[in-house]
């Protein structure tokens, strides 16, 4: 894979996982005057299993740390690059 494309694939994973985690706090913020008791000790996780929201929840984390750790291997791979 040519470095271009690498770094678009990183980009993407990144933007997209920021945008759907940005939409899961919109979400979380617009339900959360709606409900009236706490049935679990923490109200982020309660919201979460009420509007079922953990998968795009995790997977947002997940594509946000894909984007870094791809930027980060391809800063690694010009630095020892750099140094042969």
């Amino acid at each position: 894979m040519d470095k271009v494309s690498f770094k678009i694939i990183a980009s993407v994973s990144f933007i997209s996982g920021i945008i759907l985690f940005g939409i899961m706090h919109h979400a979380i913020a617009t339900i959360s005057p709606n409900i009236g008791a706490w049935d679990a000790p923490g109200r982020f996780g309660f919201i979460l299993s009420e509007i079922t929201g953990w998968f795009p929840y995790i997977l947002s984390v997940s594509l946000m740390c894909v984007g870094i750790s791809m930027f980060w291997y391809e800063i690694w791979s010009q630095k020892t690059e750099d140094n042969k």
